[in-house]
């Protein structure tokens, strides 16, 4: 793929390298050692139900579900997650060029953005810089952010010749200011999945050029243990770097269990997954004849038993 392929990589800060907690309209509060200890005394002092109450229950609850995202000391990125960006950008033969979308890209942060240069090289092994910013114009939500990657799609596009210009891929690492895709509009288009989104920035580039689009969301919502309903950006997952890392390397990835019998082991236990599967089985098998029969029936029982890392058969 190297040498026949453009890439490019935009990258959202807040929320991707980092755990941004929702916080009503304020600025996202942040996964940080400070904000874990505030969190764990003010719960101890306090039973009573308040703005302050469940904020301390959001963040403890994020501290032990997502630790691999929590800053320390006076960092402002995760270790862990910038060492997943690199894993990504490293997937590609020639370093994609990565476009720095965050509301980082302001002048008022540039000591910031250096630093993080200065993190994502360590990683990569190799001097790391960013190779350009989207524009800097207000944004109040996610359909501005979403709006001036499309305007940078445009103008990168727009002088390309057709029969020069080679397959593009493009990868957006964003949790749209931690929004759920729920359906916010953007120039008239509806948001309301990711497909959603990459339909979207595909319309802002000319027909004729090959460019196909992949956004990964870290975003995603939960109810702590005291029934607060939480939303964060929570960074890149081990399963998002798969995921990205397939997508450049043009590996179609594992469909969700709506198009199939797919099954996560921390999901779905092994009994449930047995049933799934044996129905699905015992419709497909009287169709076979009697030789395909048998051999279907001891992969897929194979597969069940084993249960590792995925239960993945389709029919």
């Amino acid at each position: 793929m190297a040498g026949t392929v453009d890439t490019l990589v935009f990258l959202d800060v807040d929320g991707v390298l980092n755990f941004g907690l929702k916080d009503g309209n304020r600025a996202a509060l942040f996964l940080n050692e400070s904000n874990v200890r505030w969190a764990a005394g003010f719960q101890e002092k306090t039973l009573r139900r308040g703005h302050f109450h469940d904020m301390a229950s959001k963040l403890s609850s994020a501290a032990q579900r997502y630790t691999d995202a929590v800053c320390t000391g006076s960092q402002q990125s995760s270790d862990t997650l910038v060492r997943r960006l690199a894993h990504i950008l490293q997937s590609v033969g020639r370093r994609p060029s990565v476009i720095l979308s965050s509301s980082w890209r302001k002048p008022a942060n540039a000591d910031r953005v250096l630093s993080l240069e200065r993190e994502i090289s360590k990683h990569m092994g190799e001097k790391f810089e960013f190779d350009g910013r989207t524009e800097l114009e207000p944004e109040v939500g996610a359909a501005d952010r979403l709006r001036l990657i499309g305007k940078y799609m445009q103008k990168r596009c727009r002088t390309l010749d057709a029969e020069k210009a080679r397959p593009l891929r493009v990868l957006i690492l964003e949790d749209f200011f931690v929004s759920a895709l729920d359906g916010w509009a953007c120039d008239g288009m509806r948001m309301r999945s990711a497909q959603d989104v990459e339909a979207y920035v595909e319309q802002c580039v000319p027909e004729y050029l090959d460019v196909k689009i992949k956004l990964v969301h870290c975003y995603t919502e939960w109810v702590t243990p005291q029934g607060v309903s939480a939303q964060a950006g929570v960074g890149l997952s081990r399963r998002d770097v798969e995921e990205a890392r397939a997508f450049f390397q043009g590996v179609v990835p594992i469909q969700p269990l709506a198009t199939g019998v797919v099954a996560e082991r921390k999901q779905l236990d092994t009994a449930s997954v047995q049933a799934q599967v044996a129905r699905k089985l015992s419709a497909k098998v009287h169709t076979l004849e009697p030789k395909q029969a048998e051999t279907s029936m001891l992969i897929c029982w194979t597969g069940i038993l084993s249960l590792a890392p995925f239960v993945c058969i389709h029919f």
